[in-house]
């Protein structure tokens, strides 16, 4: 799947969240098994380590994507991967947190099916959000000489033919 068409996904849930909701919600989108099978093609240097005999501490992992407070102060759909002792006692450790649209693709990818499930924790409506996504798109078709054809306006104003997507000769 195409970089700018997920990174569009991407943005388009940043925008429809940031009018619904102020409030941190989160889902999980890989555990402890999915990094290790390295889903998210992307390497943790703690699962990377040569194995240590001494070592009697392990750790389990959770990747989430998050809509919360970004570093700027504005709200954004942030990566996080958290990781804990295997003894319960110890608390919970953050060790990554960045915007998802700055993780690598394969990342951004994996998160993209995670989407919907985020949408609907913060309270969201998925259908109603895919098809403004579907709108975006259509208004981001660009024809052959790189006019943005717009589904509304006829073809004959954006001089981009609907079906060909090259220029529209008019006939």
């Amino acid at each position: 799947m195409d970089k700018d068409y997920i990174a569009g996904d991407i943005e388009d849930v940043e925008r429809y969240l940031g009018e619904l909701i102020q409030l941190p919600v989160g889902v999980c989108i890989a555990d402890t098994q999915d990094i290790a099978r390295d889903v998210l093609g992307y390497e943790i240097s703690d699962l990377r380590r040569e194995p240590d005999p001494d070592c009697v501490t392990a750790f389990r992992y959770v990747a989430r994507i998050e809509w919360a407070p970004s570093n700027e102060d504005s709200w954004r759909l942030m990566y996080a991967l958290y990781r804990r002792e295997t003894t319960p006692s110890k608390p919970v450790e953050e060790i990554e947190r960045r915007p998802l649209l700055e993780m690598p693709i394969d990342v951004q990818r994996h998160a993209r099916h995670y989407l919907s499930q985020l949408v609907a924790a913060a309270g969201g409506e998925w259908q109603l959000l895919r098809g403004m996504m579907s709108m975006t798109r259509r208004q981001r078709s660009v024809c052959s000489d790189h006019t943005p054809m717009h589904v509304l306006i006829p073809p004959q104003e954006t001089g981009c033919s609907p079906t060909r997507r090259q220029p529209y000769s008019g006939t």
